[in-house]
């Protein structure tokens, strides 16, 4: 290193930013920070940062090169791909962006091919809200199974007027043929005495 070299470099130390280029570029580069541009359903996606890769590297380079290893780690994350899972609160307005920086590992898709860009925590949130969702599908389908089951019984019980079929049989088509369903009229029958009996 030249004498002259070794002047300038000492010159630029103890400079404050203003005073010092590489320095106020750095600050301004610390201040980078990562945007969601769609914001919908308690996600947030399409996360962009003010400046190009290629900006983003250069940068990197130069804090390393400054010795902070911090920013420059920084800088080399800051683009890729983040959690799009927004907190919301009781009123149902967005509280809080995760936004947290996804790893290779976490970088999952949909058996469609649909990017899932969640952390390991949110996306274990999403695995048991949809094993939830899927229980309460199953309860709901088994309550709805009884409850037509026992409205067949009970029009079951009641003789059909159109057909003619006595209580206990199904109803049948002009031809003699059983009826993959009771006939409306002995439906409605059936469910007008069923209003009856609760009211009584």
């Amino acid at each position: 290193m030249s004498n002259e070299t070794k002047s300038a470099k000492l010159r630029s130390v103890g400079k404050k930013p203003s005073e010092d280029p590489v320095a106020a570029v750095l600050l301004a580069a610390s201040k980078l920070r990562a945007i969601p541009t769609y914001r919908n359903y308690g996600q947030a996606s399409n996360w962009i940062v003010p400046a190009r890769d290629s900006l983003l590297i250069s940068l990197a380079d130069l804090a390393e090169a400054r010795g902070d290893e911090a920013l420059a780690e920084t800088l080399r994350k800051i683009n890729r791909p983040r959690c799009t899972h927004v907190d919301e609160d009781e009123d149902g307005d967005d509280a809080e962006i995760c936004a947290e920086i996804l790893r290779d590992r976490d970088l999952r898709t949909t058996e469609h091919g649909m990017p899932i860009r969640l952390c390991p925590r949110h996306y274990l949130e999403m695995l048991e809200d949809d094993a939830e969702q899927a229980r309460r599908w199953k309860e709901e389908q088994r309550e709805q199974q009884e409850k037509d089951r026992a409205r067949r019984e009970r029009i079951l019980k009641v003789p059909c007027e159109r057909c003619e079929a006595p209580a206990g049989q199904k109803c049948r088509t002009a031809k003699g043929v059983f009826c993959p369903e009771p006939h409306d009229a002995r439906c409605k029958t059936a469910d007008r005495r069923t209003r009856l009996e609760v009211e009584n």
